[in-house]
């Protein structure tokens, strides 16, 4: 597994470069690597963690909802 869970992990700091640039993509990755660190850390025995993933699988689920229905700001108000 140690080759999925490499690509897990460069596809997770790649989800983090997006979000810094306010790129809604970040989310595509991050429900996509959330859930599959969740079922590795599920199959490794690591509960706590897995739980984690999912937790962060649902925030990634909301934060995409969110993004795509937030209400534009005025170039005024930057």
């Amino acid at each position: 597994m140690t080759a999925i869970t490499w690509v897990l992990t460069i596809l997770s700091i790649i989800g983090v470069i997006l979000n810094t640039y306010q790129d809604r993509r970040c989310f595509y990755i991050w429900i996509v690597t959330n859930a599959s660190w969740a079922v590795v850390d599920f199959s490794k025995g690591i509960h706590a963690q897995a739980a984690m993933f999912t937790l962060y699988l649902c925030l990634s689920i909301w934060g995409l909802y969110k993004w795509r229905h937030k209400k534009p700001v005025p170039r005024e108000a930057i």
